[in-house]
């Protein structure tokens, strides 16, 4: 998730420069914005990693297993 993240901030910032004429009110490479949507897709995979697992938490093995 972080390689995935760390390259998503250097395509970001590339990318950037060439809608420069798009933005408005930051910049191309604007640290805070950049940092606040890795810090945004950071929590959705965070929670859509924990979704599953607390929902596979609840479920018992044994009766699982049992029912196959």
């Amino acid at each position: 998730m972080a390689f995935g993240l760390a390259s998503g901030m250097l395509v970001a910032a590339a990318a950037g420069r060439l809608v420069r004429s798009l933005l408005f009110g930051i910049s191309a490479t604007d640290g805070w914005t950049l940092a606040a949507i890795a810090a945004g897709l950071a929590s959705i995979a965070v929670l859509a990693c924990l979704m599953p697992a607390h929902a596979v938490t609840s479920i018992d093995p044994a009766g699982v297993l049992r029912e196959e």
